[in-house]
């Protein structure tokens, strides 16, 4: 879910860029959500087959996520 401030509908074709890799891309408003704080966030879906827009990975089905190893060494302030 992306927050927005413009209005906008569900159906709507919009043009995202990627601010970090500067990739632009075409997608489609499928979910349109207002909280009660105001804000509206909405839900969409890429009409081409775009492959790691966001530049994220994420662990395959089924695999177990990675755990970071943190040392017993006490910490104090």
């Amino acid at each position: 879910m992306m927050e927005m401030t413009e209005v906008v509908l569900v159906g709507q074709v919009l043009h995202l860029v990627n601010e970090n890799s500067n990739r632009k891309v075409d997608c489609r408003v499928v979910s349109v959500q207002r909280k009660r704080d105001g804000k509206t966030y909405i839900g969409v879906e890429f009409l081409t087959a775009e492959t790691n827009f966001w530049h994220m990975t994420f662990p395959m089905p089924g695999q177990k996520p990675l755990r970071k190893i943190v040392s017993a060494a006490k910490v104090t302030a």
